[in-house]
């Protein structure tokens, strides 16, 4: 059930974004999609559909950016909510080539002189992430589903790779590892990437 909800929401993440592309003016689709990209375990999609609401509703933030904000500021960095609120009280605007846009944005584009598609975690954001992918991947693997539980591991790797999330990935090959996995190449390829990648500083 849990899987279904999961899938569910992604598919509902969607829609709005299609929506957005069709109306990027319209706040309540843009909230909407905030609402979905809210239950969603990386903090990714949620920081890219906050800089798309920002761009689209860029006159409404003065006077509602603050409570948008106030939804989801505990998952995001504190450069990145500065970012924002930079934008709430009218000294800069979010552009359609930002540093705040991540490539799950439909209407802005990740800066190309900054890796501001790869998100930076905190080590807490980390665990928790890996906890939730941990069970996941534990529950498909069990239950046999060879296609859910690719793509679980894909959105793990990946998301792994936007966010340089060494910690993430190591507490869950650990686990993983405890239960008797196979790792295919795809997690020997994610763990050399991560080895080659700098070092990021931490979220606040």
């Amino acid at each position: 059930m849990i899987n279904k909800a999961i899938n569910s929401e992604k598919h509902q993440f969607r829609y709005y974004s299609r929506e957005v592309l069709k109306r990027p003016t319209e706040l309540m689709l843009h909230e909407q999609r905030l609402r979905l990209a809210r239950k969603f375990p990386q903090n990714e999609p949620l920081q890219g559909a906050l800089a798309d609401l920002f761009y689209g509703c860029w006159y409404d933030m003065p006077l509602q950016g603050e409570a948008i904000l106030a939804t989801v500021a505990d998952r995001l960095p504190l450069p990145t909510r500065n970012h924002f609120r930079d934008c709430i009280e009218k000294n800069s605007y979010v552009q359609r080539i930002s540093e705040v846009a991540t490539r799950w944005s439909v209407l802005v584009t990740p800066s190309l002189n900054v890796a501001s598609h790869s998100l930076r975690v905190s080590s807490d954001d980390a665990r928790q992430i890996a906890a939730d992918f941990g069970d996941r991947l534990i529950k498909a693997k069990a239950s046999n589903d060879k296609q859910q539980l690719t793509q679980i591991e894909d959105d793990f790797l990946g998301h792994c790779l936007a966010c340089v999330d060494r910690i993430g990935f190591s507490l869950v090959w650990f686990r993983l590892a405890r239960n008797g996995w196979v790792f295919d190449e795809r997690w020997v390829a994610c763990q050399r990437q991560l080895e080659q990648m700098p070092a990021r500083e931490a979220s606040v």
